[in-house]
C-alpha cells in the first residue's frame, strides 16, 4: 500500500511540474499584482469616463472585465481556472474602485464614509448587480 501512495506522489508532483495552466510559486504575486494594478487603474480611468463624458458605465464595467481576464492572462502567459478566478475577483476590485473614485471626484474629499457608500451603492440595484456579475463572468471567460 505505501508504494501506491508514494507513486500518487510522484504522478501528482510530475503533472504538476509539466502543467502549463497551473499557477506556480513566483507567478502568484506576479498575476494578483498585475490584476490589481489593471483593477486600480481601469477603475480610475472608468470614474473619470462616467464623470466628464457621461458614458453608460455599466457597458464599460462589462467591457473592463474583459480586458482584466485577457491582460492578466497575458501578462504571465498562462490561462486556467486558477488565472480566472483571480480576474473575476479582481473585476469586481476594479467596480469598487470605480465607485470609490467616482465619489471622491465628486466630493473632493475621501473617508471612510465615502468607501462605505461605494460598497453600499455598488449593491444597491439590480443593474449594478447584473454589471458586476456581467464584468466577472467576462474576465473569467477570458482568463480560461
Amino acid at each position: 500500500m505505501k508504494w501506491k501512495t508514494k507513486e500518487e506522489r510522484e504522478a501528482k508532483a510530475f503533472f504538476n511540474s509539466h502543467n502549463s495552466a497551473l499557477l506556480h510559486g513566483n507567478e502568484w504575486p506576479k498575476a494578483i499584482g498585475t490584476a490589481l494594478f489593471i483593477a486600480i487603474i481601469s477603475g480610475i480611468i472608468l470614474a473619470f469616463l462616467n464623470r466628464y463624458v457621461s458614458l453608460l458605465s455599466g457597458i464599460l464595467m462589462i467591457v473592463v472585465g474583459g480586458i482584466i481576464g485577457e491582460m492578466t492572462s497575458a501578462s504571465i502567459n498562462k490561462k486556467g481556472k486558477q488565472v480566472a478566478i483571480i480576474s473575476a475577483i479582481m473585476s469586481v476590485v476594479s467596480y469598487f474602485v470605480f465607485f470609490v473614485a467616482s465619489y471622491v471626484i465628486a466630493t473632493s474629499a475621501f473617508n471612510i464614509t465615502i468607501v462605505l457608500f461605494a460598497v453600499r451603492s455598488m449593491f444597491a440595484n439590480l443593474m449594478n448587480l447584473i454589471c458586476i456579475a456581467a464584468g466577472a463572468y467576462f474576465a473569467y471567460r477570458q482568463a480560461y
